[in-house]
């Protein structure tokens, strides 16, 4: 086992939910802003803006390194923010690259991190023409990411479930868990190197879902799976969730549940009961893991029986369904 470059890497270091909406609200009322560009109810995954004739998608992320290996964290921070225009249905082309290195980081690991961010960019065609770089306590890394929509022009949005729709996620989850858990040796190497393959496994999966019939999209990163769904869910809507189909890292199942319950996780809780009622007892590491802060994590798409052929043929798991209009509950059976 190795020490970690940062305790607390990746999506672990995302404000949370219940402090970050209310900071973006009262900051744009103490400057008397109005965005006239985008629709910013909905918190979609990119800006949707217009130059000319031609829409863009915008978006922008960086965290503290995940893991020990300053090349593989750059690969994964370059995959987690790319994966946000792939959750929007578009396709990333440009990027700008945001990296701060720690006073006393090891000399070659701004060399490391840079060269992860090009792997993965070269992996999924995006090119990186810029960037800008600063010391300072502790090492960043990310991208501003420009992209596009389909040739149709569809675009997948948060806010768009309808009752009936089934829940599908492409990805196990459990990342921050099995990092957590690893860190503080109670799982072997061969769960640290799973949860780092799922985290290094692009999300462009998303591109063959454009013209699937599916009604909407996101990706689960800092909110956890349960944080992320019900952000697309309206007022009056719920969901239920079958916790023994969603896919987890083989780790979880042999995680003691009560050592799980971190602030990340309440936090997330947290986010959820603010907005929807929760039914089911967390009294299982699998159930905590909905609401583990995942990082470059899976997507998460809500659509009717007649895209499931095309979502089970990409990978993804069935593991839910979005209920009507007169409840406002998550419920978890199994």
């Amino acid at each position: 086992m190795k020490d970690f470059i940062c305790a607390h890497g990746g999506c672990m270091s995302k404000l949370e939910g219940n402090k970050l909406n209310p900071m973006l609200t009262g900051a744009k009322r103490r400057a008397g802003y109005a965005n006239q560009n985008q629709n910013e109810d909905a918190f979609d995954d990119c800006a949707t803006v217009s130059l000319g004739t031609q829409q863009l998608l915008l978006t922008t992320d960086l965290n503290h390194p995940v893991g020990h290996d300053p090349y593989v964290a750059g690969q994964i921070a370059a995959y987690h923010a790319i994966s946000d225009v792939y959750a929007m249905g578009g396709t990333p082309k440009f990027a700008v690259a945001q990296v701060v290195l720690a006073k006393n980081s090891p000399p070659n690991h701004g060399e490391l991190y840079m060269a992860g961010l090009y792997s993965a960019c070269s992996q999924d065609k995006v090119e990186i023409v810029g960037g800008h770089t600063i010391v300072s306590s502790e090492p960043i890394i990310g991208l501003t990411v420009i992209g596009h929509p389909s040739e149709d022009g569809i675009v997948f949005r948060k806010k768009s479930c309808v009752p009936g729709d089934k829940i599908w996620v492409s990805k196990p989850i459990g990342t921050a868990l099995i990092l957590r858990a690893y860190s503080n040796g109670l799982l072997p190497e061969e769960d640290y190197n799973e949860a780092i393959r799922i985290m290094l496994t692009s999300n462009k999966v998303a591109l063959k879902l454009v013209d699937s019939g599916i009604h909407g999209l996101t990706d689960v990163t800092g909110f956890g799976l349960l944080g992320h769904l019900t952000e697309m869910l309206t007022n009056g809507q719920g969901a239920r969730i079958s916790v023994d189909a969603v896919p987890y890292l083989s780790g979880v199942h042999e995680l003691p549940y009560l050592q799980m319950k971190t602030r990340f996780i309440d936090d997330n809780i947290s986010y959820v009961r603010k907005a929807k009622k929760l039914f089911g007892k967390l009294d299982s590491a699998e159930k905590y893991a909905l609401f583990d802060p995942q990082t470059n994590g899976a997507l998460l798409a809500v659509a009717p029986d007649t895209s499931q052929a095309v979502l089970a043929e990409n990978g993804f798991f069935c593991i839910g369904e979005i209920e009507g209009r007169e409840t406002n509950e998550i419920h978890l059976s199994g």
